[in-house]
């Protein structure tokens, strides 16, 4: 950087309230269903649940438990416990599993629709970037078709917007997992 140039980084996060000044101060007892603290710890900041994977709704505590702290650390905790992920999207909460079923009509990425170059294929699924996309949501489908890929629906589990004011850097980066027990739809045409 030269002297007359000036960089400003924002660091945006949505459910800032929940996740770094919530606070919650509750005791169950055994028995009692996994959910209810769940609810507990997101009533105590005044928020609403989007998506809540079925499995949390009928898991029962096997012994008491007391919370005393930061609700975002509880939170984070009472998803790894269910092998969930939790996040916050548009101020509502969510926790899903990789096996839940994503929501939402699939974004379509294609080559003449901001594809750039070509994705690539993990283990899992694959990633890739496009032009910059405001429609990608986490737990969402991404529909990714390629000369050098195919065609694949994907459920999206992570995804970056990159912008520079000054530049010409406008992209969404994404990463999307195949649905465990199906196979990717290849080789077909997607219509919306």
């Amino acid at each position: 950087m030269n002297g007359v140039d000036k960089l400003t980084q924002v660091v945006a996060q949505d459910g800032d309230l929940f996740l770094n000044s919530g606070f919650i101060n509750v005791s169950y007892s055994a028995g009692q269903k996994s959910i209810d603290y769940f609810n507990q710890a997101v009533g105590s900041v005044g928020g609403e649940t989007d998506s809540v994977t079925g499995d949390a709704k009928v898991a029962v505590l096997p012994r008491g438990k007391v919370m005393f702290g930061n609700t975002g650390d509880y939170m984070r905790q009472f998803a790894k416990n269910e092998d969930a992920l939790f996040f916050i999207d548009d101020g509502k909460i969510n926790m899903v599993k990789a096996a839940d079923p994503p929501r939402g009509e699939a974004v379509s990425i294609t080559p003449s629709s901001g594809l750039i170059g070509s994705p690539k294929i993990t283990e899992d699924g694959i990633e890739g970037r496009c032009l910059l996309n405001p429609m990608f949501k986490l737990n969402g489908l991404v529909h990714v078709e390629s000369g050098d890929t195919g065609s694949a629906i994907y459920k999206v589990i992570k995804f970056t917007h990159i912008g520079d004011t000054r530049g010409n850097d406008w992209y969404t980066e994404f990463v999307g997992i195949a649905q465990p027990g199906t196979v990717p739809v290849t080789g077909s045409s997607f219509n919306k």
